[in-house]
Protein backbone atom coordinates (compact mmCIF):
# COMPACT_ATOMS: atom_id res chain seq x y z
CA UNK A 1 0.00 0.00 0.00
CA UNK A 2 1.23 3.50 -0.81
CA UNK A 3 2.14 5.62 2.20
CA UNK A 4 -0.72 7.98 2.96
CA UNK A 5 1.37 11.03 3.76
CA UNK A 6 -1.62 13.35 3.87
CA UNK A 7 -3.21 11.50 6.79
CA UNK A 8 -2.51 12.17 10.41
CA UNK A 9 -1.12 9.45 12.66
CA UNK A 10 -4.40 9.20 14.50
CA UNK A 11 -6.38 8.82 11.30
CA UNK A 12 -3.98 6.17 10.00
CA UNK A 13 -4.61 4.18 13.17
CA UNK A 14 -8.35 4.52 12.57
CA UNK A 15 -7.97 3.37 8.99
CA UNK A 16 -6.03 0.31 10.06
CA UNK A 17 -9.09 -0.84 12.00
CA UNK A 18 -12.76 -0.26 11.08
CA UNK A 19 -12.47 2.05 8.08
CA UNK A 20 -9.80 -0.13 6.48
CA UNK A 21 -12.21 -3.03 6.57
CA UNK A 22 -14.92 -0.99 4.88
CA UNK A 23 -12.62 0.04 2.04
CA UNK A 24 -10.62 -3.21 1.83
CA UNK A 25 -7.52 -1.10 2.35
CA UNK A 26 -5.41 -4.20 2.77
CA UNK A 27 -5.53 -4.39 -1.00
CA UNK A 28 -5.83 -0.76 -2.07
CA UNK A 29 -6.05 2.70 -0.48
CA UNK A 30 -8.71 3.67 -3.03
CA UNK A 31 -12.36 3.36 -1.88
CA UNK A 32 -14.53 0.99 -3.95
CA UNK A 33 -16.16 2.53 -7.00
CA UNK A 34 -19.69 3.90 -7.29
CA UNK A 35 -22.09 2.61 -9.95
CA UNK A 36 -24.64 5.02 -11.46
CA UNK A 37 -27.94 3.15 -11.26
CA UNK A 38 -30.11 5.95 -12.58
CA UNK A 39 -29.87 9.64 -13.47
CA UNK A 40 -32.57 12.19 -14.17
CA UNK A 41 -31.13 15.42 -15.56
CA UNK A 42 -27.43 16.03 -16.07
CA UNK A 43 -24.20 15.83 -14.10
CA UNK A 44 -20.45 15.99 -14.65
CA UNK A 45 -17.79 13.68 -13.23
CA UNK A 46 -14.10 14.47 -12.83
CA UNK A 47 -11.44 11.88 -12.02
CA UNK A 48 -9.07 12.77 -9.21
CA UNK A 49 -6.07 14.51 -10.78
CA UNK A 50 -7.82 15.09 -14.11
CA UNK A 51 -8.84 18.43 -15.61
CA UNK A 52 -11.49 16.94 -17.90
CA UNK A 53 -15.18 16.58 -17.05
CA UNK A 54 -17.21 13.60 -18.24
CA UNK A 55 -20.96 13.53 -18.82
CA UNK A 56 -22.49 11.10 -16.34
CA UNK A 57 -24.63 8.30 -17.79
CA UNK A 58 -26.58 5.47 -16.26
CA UNK A 59 -24.36 2.41 -15.89
CA UNK A 60 -21.10 4.32 -15.49
CA UNK A 61 -18.60 3.27 -12.84
CA UNK A 62 -17.09 6.23 -10.97
CA UNK A 63 -13.85 6.15 -9.02
CA UNK A 64 -14.26 6.51 -5.28
CA UNK A 65 -11.81 9.44 -5.31
CA UNK A 66 -13.40 11.62 -8.01
CA UNK A 67 -15.89 14.50 -7.76
CA UNK A 68 -19.44 14.74 -9.04
CA UNK A 69 -21.19 18.01 -10.00
CA UNK A 70 -24.96 17.84 -10.13
CA UNK A 71 -26.97 20.39 -12.12
CA UNK A 72 -30.09 22.13 -10.86
CA UNK A 73 -33.26 19.96 -10.83
CA UNK A 74 -31.17 16.83 -11.42
CA UNK A 75 -30.92 13.74 -9.29
CA UNK A 76 -29.19 10.39 -9.44
CA UNK A 77 -29.08 7.08 -7.63
CA UNK A 78 -25.65 5.59 -6.93
CA UNK A 79 -24.57 2.20 -5.61
CA UNK A 80 -21.59 1.80 -3.29
CA UNK A 81 -20.89 -1.79 -2.22
CA UNK A 82 -24.41 -2.99 -1.27
CA UNK A 83 -25.71 0.46 -0.31
CA UNK A 84 -27.45 3.02 -2.46
CA UNK A 85 -27.49 6.79 -2.11
CA UNK A 86 -29.61 9.43 -3.83
CA UNK A 87 -28.09 12.81 -4.68
CA UNK A 88 -30.71 15.42 -5.52
CA UNK A 89 -29.24 18.81 -4.69
CA UNK A 90 -27.26 21.04 -7.02
CA UNK A 91 -23.59 21.16 -6.11
CA UNK A 92 -20.25 19.34 -6.17
CA UNK A 93 -19.87 16.10 -4.22
CA UNK A 94 -16.65 14.42 -3.18
CA UNK A 95 -17.23 10.71 -3.74
CA UNK A 96 -14.58 9.92 -1.16
CA UNK A 97 -16.65 11.81 1.43
CA UNK A 98 -19.86 10.12 0.27
CA UNK A 99 -18.14 6.74 0.61
CA UNK A 100 -17.02 7.61 4.12
CA UNK A 101 -20.57 8.56 5.10
CA UNK A 102 -21.85 5.23 3.81
CA UNK A 103 -19.03 3.36 5.51
CA UNK A 104 -19.77 5.05 8.83
CA UNK A 105 -23.46 4.18 8.49
CA UNK A 106 -22.94 0.63 7.25
CA UNK A 107 -23.23 -0.85 10.73
CA UNK A 108 -26.92 0.03 10.70
CA UNK A 109 -27.50 -0.72 7.03
CA UNK A 110 -29.04 -3.88 5.68
CA UNK A 111 -29.34 -4.83 2.04
CA UNK A 112 -32.52 -6.67 1.08
CA UNK A 113 -31.51 -7.05 -2.56
CA UNK A 114 -28.75 -9.61 -3.00
CA UNK A 115 -28.39 -8.47 -6.61
CA UNK A 116 -27.20 -5.07 -5.39
CA UNK A 117 -24.84 -6.80 -2.97
CA UNK A 118 -23.35 -8.79 -5.85
CA UNK A 119 -23.10 -5.76 -8.12
CA UNK A 120 -21.55 -3.70 -5.34
CA UNK A 121 -18.90 -6.37 -4.81
CA UNK A 122 -18.15 -6.49 -8.53
CA UNK A 123 -17.85 -2.68 -8.72
CA UNK A 124 -14.62 -2.94 -6.74
CA UNK A 125 -12.82 -3.86 -9.97
CA UNK A 126 -10.76 -1.12 -11.60
CA UNK A 127 -10.06 -0.93 -15.30
CA UNK A 128 -6.81 -2.78 -14.72
CA UNK A 129 -8.50 -5.55 -12.77
CA UNK A 130 -8.92 -3.50 -9.59
CA UNK A 131 -9.33 -4.98 -6.17
CA UNK A 132 -10.92 -8.25 -7.19
CA UNK A 133 -10.49 -11.60 -5.53
CA UNK A 134 -6.95 -12.55 -6.42
CA UNK A 135 -7.56 -16.24 -5.78
CA UNK A 136 -10.55 -16.17 -8.09
CA UNK A 137 -8.68 -14.04 -10.61
CA UNK A 138 -5.89 -16.59 -11.01
CA UNK A 139 -8.39 -19.42 -11.30
CA UNK A 140 -8.09 -23.08 -10.42
CA UNK A 141 -6.51 -25.76 -12.57
CA UNK A 142 -9.56 -25.38 -14.82
CA UNK A 143 -9.01 -21.65 -15.28
CA UNK A 144 -5.22 -21.78 -15.49
CA UNK A 145 -5.30 -23.97 -18.56
CA UNK A 146 -7.91 -22.15 -20.62
CA UNK A 147 -6.81 -20.56 -23.87
CA UNK A 148 -4.04 -21.31 -26.34
CA UNK A 149 -4.04 -24.93 -27.42
CA UNK A 150 -6.37 -25.92 -24.63
CA UNK A 151 -3.99 -28.58 -23.30
CA UNK A 152 -3.88 -28.41 -19.54
CA UNK A 153 -1.57 -29.80 -16.92
CA UNK A 154 -1.82 -33.56 -17.10
CA UNK A 155 -2.98 -33.21 -20.73
CA UNK A 156 -6.58 -32.28 -20.02
CA UNK A 157 -9.01 -30.34 -22.19
CA UNK A 158 -10.99 -27.68 -20.38
CA UNK A 159 -14.65 -26.98 -21.02
CA UNK A 160 -16.10 -23.49 -21.21
CA UNK A 161 -19.86 -24.04 -21.56
CA UNK A 162 -22.01 -25.60 -20.34
CA UNK A 163 -20.04 -25.72 -17.09
CA UNK A 164 -22.88 -27.40 -15.17
CA UNK A 165 -26.28 -26.49 -13.81
CA UNK A 166 -29.56 -26.48 -15.74
CA UNK A 167 -29.33 -26.22 -19.53
CA UNK A 168 -32.03 -25.45 -22.15
CA UNK A 169 -34.04 -28.14 -23.92
CA UNK A 170 -33.82 -26.55 -27.38
CA UNK A 171 -30.29 -26.04 -28.72
CA UNK A 172 -26.98 -25.99 -26.86
CA UNK A 173 -23.54 -24.95 -28.05
CA UNK A 174 -20.87 -26.96 -26.26
CA UNK A 175 -17.53 -25.16 -26.17
CA UNK A 176 -14.05 -25.83 -24.82
CA UNK A 177 -10.60 -24.27 -24.80
CA UNK A 178 -8.59 -25.23 -27.84
CA UNK A 179 -7.86 -24.28 -31.41
CA UNK A 180 -9.40 -25.83 -34.50
CA UNK A 181 -7.40 -28.81 -35.74
CA UNK A 182 -7.58 -31.36 -38.55
CA UNK A 183 -7.73 -34.44 -36.35
CA UNK A 184 -10.72 -32.99 -34.55
CA UNK A 185 -12.48 -33.37 -31.21
CA UNK A 186 -15.06 -35.94 -30.14
CA UNK A 187 -17.89 -34.64 -27.99
CA UNK A 188 -20.01 -37.15 -26.05
CA UNK A 189 -23.20 -36.86 -23.99
CA UNK A 190 -23.93 -39.55 -21.40
CA UNK A 191 -26.94 -40.88 -19.53
CA UNK A 192 -25.29 -42.50 -16.54
CA UNK A 193 -22.31 -44.19 -18.26
CA UNK A 194 -24.03 -44.82 -21.59
CA UNK A 195 -23.24 -42.59 -24.57
CA UNK A 196 -26.51 -41.26 -25.99
CA UNK A 197 -24.92 -38.80 -28.43
CA UNK A 198 -21.49 -38.28 -29.96
CA UNK A 199 -20.07 -36.21 -32.80
CA UNK A 200 -16.70 -35.22 -34.23
CA UNK A 201 -15.82 -31.63 -35.12
CA UNK A 202 -12.67 -29.78 -36.12
CA UNK A 203 -13.79 -26.70 -34.22
CA UNK A 204 -13.74 -25.95 -30.49
CA UNK A 205 -17.53 -25.66 -30.29
CA UNK A 206 -20.45 -27.79 -31.43
CA UNK A 207 -24.19 -27.00 -31.47
CA UNK A 208 -26.78 -29.75 -31.08
CA UNK A 209 -30.56 -29.95 -31.22
CA UNK A 210 -31.50 -31.31 -27.81
CA UNK A 211 -34.65 -32.92 -29.22
CA UNK A 212 -32.34 -35.46 -30.93
CA UNK A 213 -31.21 -36.77 -27.56
CA UNK A 214 -34.59 -38.04 -26.29
CA UNK A 215 -33.73 -36.65 -22.89
CA UNK A 216 -35.92 -36.52 -19.78
CA UNK A 217 -36.42 -33.14 -18.09
CA UNK A 218 -34.83 -32.60 -14.66
CA UNK A 219 -32.65 -35.70 -14.90
CA UNK A 220 -28.88 -35.53 -14.66
CA UNK A 221 -26.71 -36.17 -17.71
CA UNK A 222 -23.05 -35.46 -18.40
CA UNK A 223 -20.76 -34.53 -21.26
CA UNK A 224 -17.09 -34.43 -22.13
CA UNK A 225 -14.80 -33.78 -25.08
CA UNK A 226 -11.64 -35.59 -26.18
CA UNK A 227 -8.95 -35.28 -28.84
CA UNK A 228 -9.55 -37.70 -31.70
CA UNK A 229 -5.83 -38.08 -32.34
CA UNK A 230 -5.03 -38.67 -28.65
CA UNK A 231 -8.16 -39.94 -26.85
CA UNK A 232 -6.40 -39.80 -23.47
CA UNK A 233 -6.38 -36.00 -23.81
CA UNK A 234 -9.90 -35.18 -22.68
CA UNK A 235 -11.94 -33.02 -20.36
CA UNK A 236 -13.51 -34.04 -17.11
CA UNK A 237 -17.14 -35.11 -17.28
CA UNK A 238 -19.46 -32.19 -16.59
CA UNK A 239 -22.85 -32.94 -15.02
CA UNK A 240 -25.82 -31.05 -16.50
CA UNK A 241 -29.57 -31.14 -16.04
CA UNK A 242 -32.03 -30.39 -18.82
CA UNK A 243 -34.67 -27.91 -17.67
CA UNK A 244 -38.31 -27.51 -18.58
CA UNK A 245 -39.09 -25.77 -21.86
CA UNK A 246 -39.12 -21.97 -21.41
CA UNK A 247 -37.92 -22.28 -17.82
CA UNK A 248 -35.63 -19.28 -18.32
CA UNK A 249 -38.53 -17.19 -19.69
CA UNK A 250 -40.65 -18.14 -16.67
CA UNK A 251 -37.95 -16.80 -14.34
CA UNK A 252 -37.77 -13.49 -16.18
CA UNK A 253 -41.58 -13.20 -16.35
CA UNK A 254 -41.63 -13.65 -12.60
CA UNK A 255 -39.48 -10.51 -12.26
CA UNK A 256 -42.00 -8.22 -13.99
CA UNK A 257 -43.86 -7.51 -10.76
CA UNK A 258 -40.63 -6.43 -9.03
CA UNK A 259 -40.64 -2.65 -8.69
CA UNK A 260 -36.84 -2.36 -8.79
CA UNK A 261 -36.76 -4.37 -12.03
CA UNK A 262 -39.67 -2.53 -13.66
CA UNK A 263 -38.16 0.91 -13.07
CA UNK A 264 -34.60 -0.06 -14.04
CA UNK A 265 -32.82 1.22 -17.13
CA UNK A 266 -32.46 -1.35 -19.97
CA UNK A 267 -28.85 -2.28 -19.09
CA UNK A 268 -29.80 -2.82 -15.46
CA UNK A 269 -32.84 -4.93 -16.38
CA UNK A 270 -30.64 -7.17 -18.50
CA UNK A 271 -28.10 -7.48 -15.70
CA UNK A 272 -30.84 -8.37 -13.21
CA UNK A 273 -32.07 -11.06 -15.61
CA UNK A 274 -28.58 -12.54 -15.95
CA UNK A 275 -28.14 -12.62 -12.19
CA UNK A 276 -31.59 -14.20 -11.65
CA UNK A 277 -30.72 -16.98 -14.11
CA UNK A 278 -27.37 -17.46 -12.37
CA UNK A 279 -29.09 -17.75 -8.98
CA UNK A 280 -31.49 -20.31 -10.46
CA UNK A 281 -28.45 -22.40 -11.51
CA UNK A 282 -29.26 -21.82 -15.18
CA UNK A 283 -25.63 -21.08 -15.88
CA UNK A 284 -25.73 -21.59 -19.65
CA UNK A 285 -28.53 -19.03 -20.13
CA UNK A 286 -26.95 -16.69 -17.57
CA UNK A 287 -23.73 -16.79 -19.59
CA UNK A 288 -25.65 -15.96 -22.78
CA UNK A 289 -27.43 -13.08 -21.03
CA UNK A 290 -24.15 -11.61 -19.76
CA UNK A 291 -22.70 -11.89 -23.27
CA UNK A 292 -25.78 -10.16 -24.68
CA UNK A 293 -25.14 -7.34 -22.22
CA UNK A 294 -21.54 -6.99 -23.35
CA UNK A 295 -22.70 -6.78 -26.97
CA UNK A 296 -25.55 -4.32 -26.47
CA UNK A 297 -23.79 -2.14 -23.88
CA UNK A 298 -20.16 -2.54 -24.86
CA UNK A 299 -18.96 0.51 -22.89
CA UNK A 300 -20.72 -0.51 -19.67
CA UNK A 301 -17.99 -1.58 -17.25
CA UNK A 302 -20.47 -2.73 -14.62
CA UNK A 303 -21.80 -5.48 -16.92
CA UNK A 304 -18.24 -6.53 -17.70
CA UNK A 305 -17.33 -6.65 -14.03
CA UNK A 306 -20.39 -8.74 -13.16
CA UNK A 307 -19.60 -11.15 -16.00
CA UNK A 308 -15.98 -11.45 -14.86
CA UNK A 309 -17.21 -12.28 -11.36
CA UNK A 310 -19.60 -14.89 -12.78
CA UNK A 311 -16.83 -16.58 -14.76
CA UNK A 312 -14.48 -16.61 -11.79
CA UNK A 313 -17.15 -18.17 -9.60
CA UNK A 314 -17.27 -21.17 -11.93
CA UNK A 315 -13.50 -21.59 -12.30
CA UNK A 316 -13.17 -19.77 -15.61
CA UNK A 317 -10.73 -17.22 -14.26
CA UNK A 318 -8.33 -17.30 -17.18
CA UNK A 319 -11.21 -16.84 -19.63
CA UNK A 320 -12.32 -13.88 -17.51
CA UNK A 321 -8.82 -12.37 -17.91
CA UNK A 322 -9.53 -11.88 -21.63
CA UNK A 323 -12.36 -9.48 -20.74
CA UNK A 324 -10.24 -7.25 -18.51
CA UNK A 325 -8.70 -4.25 -20.27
Amino acid sequence: MKKATFLSTVFIFFLSNTFAQQFDLGKSDTPPSFVVLDIDGSAKYKEDGSSEDQDVKSGMTLSGTGTLTLDKKSQMKLLWKSQSVILDKKGTYSLKNEAKKLADASGNASASDDFLIAMGAASGFGEDGGDGDEEGRSGTAQGDTLGGSGWGKGKRLNVIMPIGGIVPTETITFSWAGESNESGYKISVYENSEVIFSAITKNNRFTIDVSQLFIVDIEAYSWDVASVAEPNIKSEKITITFGHKDQDKDIIRGMLSDREYSYSDPWLKLLREAYALQKANMLYEANEKYQQGLKEFSDNKTIKNMYVKFLETYNLGAYAETLID
